[in-house]
């Protein structure tokens, strides 16, 4: 092997070490349903089973909302549905980031959840990372039939300007 193609091995290696250092996994809660990432809707056939997306190193939006299914001894299960959230952070520098949710098994964790969606994104190293929160308090139908304009009217992700007027114009 002459130094040309060692020197050609070794920037390939660099470049793809590089290259691998710049993703962030986010990790997927089973209870959350991404709806959008970075204003881009997500197809949830491109997430089914799937237990990690991979972010570039940026700042990125998120918007979601918990199901969660209860199974109550000797009753059916019952489902619980949260508010759309939204939160905005950056993953500069961070190998992965988690939504960690609170228990929501029982009537009262779900309704103070609604109440004051009390969840944490956490690093790798289970340090709390800085976020921007909101929710958007519309039914499945006005999701729904609304998605696509407020998709297309989430602004770029600024931690000064992140509110839910700017967000969807209102």
């Amino acid at each position: 092997m002459c130094i040309r193609d060692r020197r050609n091995i070794a920037l390939m290696l660099v470049v793809m070490i590089n290259m691998s250092a710049m993703a962030t996994t986010l990790k997927l809660h089973p209870d959350i349903e991404l709806i959008a990432v970075d204003g881009q809707k997500v197809s949830s056939s491109l997430l089914k089973g799937a237990d990690s997306l991979e972010l570039d190193e940026d700042q990125h939006q998120l918007l979601f909302r918990v199901v969660k299914v209860v199974h109550n001894a000797g009753t059916s299960a019952a489902s619980y549905t949260s508010p759309f959230l939204l939160t905005a952070f950056n993953v500069q520098k961070l190998d992965s980031v988690t939504i960690v949710l609170p228990v929501l098994d029982t009537p009262k964790a779900q309704e103070n959840f609604t109440k004051n969606t009390n969840y944490q994104l956490l690093d790798s190293r289970h340090n709390v990372i800085s976020t921007r929160t909101d929710r958007i308090d519309l039914s499945n139908d006005d999701i729904t039939h609304r998605l696509v304009d407020i998709l297309a009217n989430i602004m770029p992700v600024s931690y000064t300007h992140l509110t839910l007027p700017t967000i969807l114009r209102v």
